[in-house]
């Protein structure tokens, strides 16, 4: 069963779980990237202690849930965090970016009957675009599991999200998987990278691989790559996406939410998309907070700068445009609205739980929705 099922039938123990895994770990994302511009295609989910706990325990987090009565828990928990999170990069992030997440299925989870239609009602739930969303399969699960795993797979892809088999080895069921299951992407393992470089066998079998994946349409992304001859060998074999820490090692997802917003074209570089998405946000805490609160906030969060001290919030449009019509936004002027910003929207969230939560749930039109996604970028 999935999160919201387990909330409904066992909600005080599907709650104490929740509540532990919030306090003891955190969701990292590593990017998958294009290994000749290094441009972000998407990111995988993994879970990490959180930073106060990771000198005590064991790095393998994974590992030591699985040997708990706690991990069917922690997969539902896992799951539904890194929706939540896609769904607000959705809102402000991604909106003229291609990038997907991957998250992770256990051998649980996979084994549960109702799998699809409950990941598509939680979709539902959560407002996922399913389109960038990628569930990831255990190519050991589909070995064991032959034809059910296709049957699996077959109602997984009617919810709308992409399938990827996950740490194939190349040189057992590779082909099987590519010719016979209805796939998008599939990722070799960190074993088969390690051993490329040396190993010429391997190397041929790899190169058959790619050529039949492209023929089939089916993305190859191979894990692992931590050293520059191992992504030297990738590229002269034809592979176009990798994963590893060569790139970058898993990041939280602040860290992350950087990562994309470098890739979001049109930033907004006039003062009057910042003033007015400043005003759309400032009418909207206002609902939580009331209007003088919001004010305090605004001005206490406002650099002192001169050219910024005629600002008030909540002003009409064409006085905005008047105060503003002969400023030109320099570097030091785009900093000091980032600074602004920042705090703004920062102070916010100390007040009100979820906040950036809570944005992707207002009721605003498409061009107020647009100018607070810029504004989200510019303050993470």
């Amino acid at each position: 069963m999935l999160y919201w099922e387990v909330s409904r039938h066992h909600s005080s123990d599907a709650k104490a779980a929740s509540s532990y895994f919030k306090r003891e770990f955190q969701l990292c994302y590593q990017p998958v990237v294009a290994l000749e511009t290094k441009g972000l295609h998407s990111f995988e989910t993994f879970a990490s202690w959180q930073q106060e706990r990771a000198h005590l325990y064991s790095p393998n987090v994974l590992a030591l849930v699985e040997h708990s009565n706690l991990d069917t828990y922690f997969y539902q928990w896992m799951f539904y965090e890194a929706c939540r999170q896609l769904h607000v990069w959705q809102a402000y992030c991604l909106a003229n970016v291609p990038l997907s997440l991957s998250i992770n299925l256990s051998a649980k989870q996979l084994d549960y009957p109702h799998l699809a239609r409950s990941i598509k009602q939680m979709m539902k739930e959560i407002g996922v675009d399913p389109t960038h969303l990628q569930l990831e399969i255990p190519a050991k699960w589909i070995r064991q599991n032959g034809a059910t795993a296709k049957s699996v797979i077959m109602q997984l892809k009617r919810t709308g999200v992409a399938i990827c088999v996950d740490d194939v080895d190349i040189l057992s069921a590779a082909y099987d998987c590519l010719q016979t299951l209805p796939i998008d992407i599939f990722k070799t393992s960190a074993a088969c990278t390690h051993q490329l470089s040396d190993d010429i066998g391997l190397a041929n079998c790899f190169q058959e691989i790619i050529a039949t994946a492209n023929q089939q349409n089916i993305k190859l992304i191979p894990q692992g790559i931590e050293r520059p001859e191992q992504l030297t060998a990738l590229m002269a074999l034809g592979c176009i996406y990798g994963q590893g820490d060569l790139f970058l090692q898993p990041v939280i997802a602040r860290e992350a939410t950087t990562l994309i917003s470098g890739q979001v074209e049109n930033q907004p570089q006039e003062l009057m998309t910042y003033l007015v998405a400043m005003n759309v946000l400032s009418e909207f805490a206002q609902q939580f907070l009331g209007k003088a609160l919001v004010s305090r906030y605004w001005k206490e969060t406002k650099p002192t700068e001169p050219w910024l001290a005629l600002l008030e919030p909540y002003s009409d449009r064409s006085e905005l445009l008047s105060s503003t019509q002969e400023t030109v936004l320099d570097v030091k002027k785009q900093q000091d609205l980032r600074y602004w910003t920042r705090r703004f929207i920062q102070r916010c969230d100390h007040i009100i739980r979820e906040f950036s939560q809570l944005l992707t749930q207002a009721k605003l039109t498409s061009s107020e929705a647009q100018l607070l996604r810029k504004l989200w970028l510019i303050a993470h």
